[in-house]
């Protein structure tokens, strides 16, 4: 059984070094306690059995279907990065399925199920898990009406004794499964422009790589992957990074300068989960008044 599972593949966090290869280096920013350090790829936004199914003989299940995916995609994600544009259909579906499977598997969304989870299921959890029958019984139900309900009864029950880490896990996992293919449609529906940085600034990374943007600032309104009149933003590689529009646009390739890089930047620190990997130590980023600052100032 694997013990280290990554957040975010290896292969494309390695586009961030400033090599853009696996045995490179890359420094790591952590929003929460203001700290930054360098790292390999092969060690950045792993955990401990983050991804485990809680089967025996199949405890990577998961894992290895990811592994597959991303296999797939790894390809797809080298021609764009060498070529600057989409040369095939399937290349371009691919990195559809990749900028989905991540925004599914961040951190975020496991640390709000962490969260919700306790709160939503509080009183239905201690009904069910009365008795293993009670909970075999509204299992079955739930399977009849259409609902999805991957639990076990041993997981259910503690979760009700307040250990709530492995019942998030298994509703992540499910709720990986079940939403992809929906993302995904909703992803091909955008019009993508690929936007290339003007060296020597290049774009960040977060554990939250797929981020909605207003245009404009809309108060009141959060912005998000299905909410007309929104940009979506994916980076690439330090160099280069997808931009989706829900109407067509004129150019397919922007080059951007400084300006805008640290505008494009500063939104990623600012929307990350917990944490920003870079090649540089101090990359550029523009602060909530405006102002172009160095990367470890945004964290002040």
């Amino acid at each position: 059984m694997k013990k280290k599972h990554h957040i975010l593949p290896e292969f494309y966090i390695s586009k961030f070094t400033p090599s853009g290869k696996r045995d490179d280096m890359l420094w790591i920013f952590d929003k929460k306690t203001k700290k930054q350090w360098q790292n390999r790829p092969s060690k950045a936004f792993a955990e401990n059995h983050f991804y485990k199914v809680d089967i025996p003989g199949r405890e990577d299940d998961f894992e290895n279907d990811m592994a597959d995916i991303e296999n797939e995609c790894s390809l797809s994600f080298d021609n764009v990065c060498k070529d600057k544009t989409f040369k095939s259909n399937k290349d371009f579906n691919n990195i559809i399925e990749l900028i989905a499977l991540l925004f599914l598997r961040c951190s975020y969304l496991r640390d709000v199920a962490i969260r919700m989870l306790p709160k939503y299921y509080e009183d239905k959890l201690a009904q069910i898990t009365e008795s293993k029958e009670t909970f075999e019984s509204y299992k079955n139900e739930s399977l009849l009406k259409g609902e999805r309900f991957p639990w076990t009864f041993e997981q259910a029950k503690r979760a009700v004794d307040n250990d709530i880490t492995e019942y998030a896990r298994v509703f992540h996992i499910d709720f990986i499964y079940s939403r992809l293919k929906k993302i995904k449609q909703m992803l091909i529906k955008r019009h993508w422009s690929l936007c290339v940085s003007l060296l020597p600034n290049s774009f960040i990374c977060s554990d939250f790589p797929l981020v909605a943007f207003w245009p404009q600032n809309i108060s009141g309104w959060l912005p998000g992957i299905d909410i007309p009149n929104t940009i979506l933003r994916f980076p690439l590689s330090r160099t280069l990074l997808l931009e989706g529009y829900d109407t067509p646009r004129e150019s397919q390739i922007n080059f951007l300068d400084s300006k805008q890089i640290a505008a494009i930047n500063g939104g990623f620190v600012d929307r990350c989960n917990r944490f920003i990997i870079s090649p540089e130590k101090d990359f550029i980023g523009i602060d909530r008044n405006g102002h172009i600052r160095k990367g470890s100032d945004l964290f002040k």
